[in-house]
């Protein structure tokens, strides 16, 4: 909200949508990787988005503070 003050439902829409379409198609694909692959190719699956979720919200928000939108973030 607070980079996008004007329109909280808007950004708690996006918000949701990304939470959901994870929690909906995360255990059906690492079912489905289980199944014709093996276990650990699941996990790695996993480790990898894991990484890529937390490096998009990373440039997310770099992106944000370069445009001063962002001005409740606490830098560090």
């Amino acid at each position: 909200m607070l980079a996008n003050p004007a329109s909280p439902g808007a950004a708690t829409g996006v918000t949701q949508t990304g939470t959901y379409l994870g929690v909906v198609l995360g255990p059906l694909l690492f079912g489905v990787v289980a199944e014709h692959l093996s276990f650990a190719w699941s996990w790695w699956l996993v480790a990898v988005t894991s990484w890529l979720a937390a490096g998009a919200i990373w440039i997310g928000r770099a992106m944000l503070r370069r445009h001063g939108r962002a001005t409740g973030l606490r830098r560090g």
